[in-house]
């Protein structure tokens, strides 16, 4: 019987900003702690995952993890909150929350914004999501078999591009 734990592995986008991705004082694995931290984020505001779930993931010990989590809250990255029972100190939780003050921001002394007429958060992906005009791209010159991964059946697909882009 196999005694490992078994579970699905989220399926959020992580983000790893520049500032992080390029602090000279923190280990590839603390990026990378970063930007799992940022995915499991989106979900309430905060990260509630215990130790043993990065541990897991990631195949390191528990003292990697909190090493990794200490620089992150050193460098100002991240707020640890624990909650401890008044009467007894027990733990009960901890959220891991993302600080986004004093973070290095690059003026824009260039080209101003572009200011569109109409643009609202709400349509920003519809606004640039023309894609009527690809008149320029040489559909033929794509080989979909040769680039299409050996486990992933799209069959469908197949037969999509076929019809659409002969």
């Amino acid at each position: 019987m196999n005694n490992k734990k078994e579970f699905t592995l989220p399926n959020f986008y992580a983000i790893l900003p520049s500032y992080i991705r390029y602090d000279k004082k923190l280990s590839s694995f603390d990026k990378v702690m970063y930007s799992e931290i940022t995915a499991l984020t989106n979900a309430k505001g905060f990260c509630y995952a215990f130790n043993s779930y990065f541990e897991l993931v990631f195949n390191v010990s528990t003292s990697t993890i909190q090493r990794s989590l200490s620089r992150l809250e050193e460098q100002k990255y991240i707020f640890i909150d624990i909650e401890r029972d008044k009467k007894t100190n027990q733990f009960i939780s901890r959220k891991l929350y993302l600080i986004f003050e004093n973070i290095p921001r690059v003026k824009n002394e260039g080209t101003p914004p572009i200011k569109i007429e109409g643009f609202t958060r709400n349509n920003a992906f519809i606004l640039n999501n023309n894609t009527s005009m690809n008149t320029n791209v040489n559909h033929k010159s794509f080989n979909y078999s040769k680039s299409k991964p050996k486990d992933i059946e799209v069959d469908w697909l197949e037969d999509y591009i076929k019809e659409n882009y002969k």
